[in-house]
């Protein structure tokens, strides 16, 4: 699944892929092509995913989906702000809106498109409730 999304001057790309046969999880992140493994973009990829399947938490969500889940996360910002004197932690609202967006859009369009997809997910995390 890959997605695109662009808000103001900020570009959100995301590239995910599950994968049956291992338990591992790599999520990969870079912001401006600098490594940035944590911040407010992998935040971003999270939202999305939980938005995009209709979740209150992304955090639980993520830990559902995340065994053998690949994904590269990238974020062109102007000016990104960090956390901490290694630059390795974006912080930064608007790398995470534009990353929640293309990846709601991306697993959306990917859900819509993709039965078998559907399938796998609801196993994973269960039916979404609609109380």
């Amino acid at each position: 699944i890959t997605g695109e999304a662009r808000i103001g001057d900020a570009v959100g790309r995301v590239a995910v892929e599950g994968r049956r046969w291992t338990r591992e999880t790599t999520v990969v992140g870079d912001c401006n092509l600098d490594p940035t493994p944590e911040g407010s973009h992998v935040e971003g990829f999270r939202r999305g995913l939980a938005r995009a399947l209709g979740r209150p938490d992304p955090g639980a969500l993520f830990e559902a989906l995340s065994p053998g889940l690949d994904a590269v996360v990238s974020v062109l910002v102007v000016d990104p702000t960090f956390r901490g004197p290694t630059r390795e932690r974006i912080r930064s609202t608007e790398a995470r809106d534009v990353v929640e967006e293309a990846t709601a859009r991306a697993l959306e369009a990917a859900l819509a498109e993709d039965a078998e997809l559907r399938e796998q997910i609801t196993e994973l995390i269960g039916p979404r409730r609609t109380d």
